[in-house]
């Protein structure tokens, strides 16, 4: 490999090698929620205990159509 070809990519596995660095930090590999997660499960809970939806106020239009579409 040429020394010119060399320095024209060492930029960009300098900015993937900072990339891989970043997500390695931020460990995104573990068990934990995401967004509105916890809404869902929480909603589905109380569906899957009592049989009837009962929403919790946290993003409710966007449920509306999600969560009952889930049970199929």
């Amino acid at each position: 490999m040429s020394s010119s070809k060399i320095n024209r990519l060492l930029p960009l596995f300098l900015v993937l090698l900072v990339a891989l660095g970043a997500v390695l930090c931020a460990n995104p590999f573990g068990n934990f929620a995401f967004d509105d997660d916890f809404s869902y499960s929480n909603i589905a809970l109380n569906w899957a205990h009592t049989g009837a939806m009962h929403y919790n106020g946290w993003n409710v239009t966007g449920y509306l159509v999600h969560a009952p579409s889930e049970g199929c």
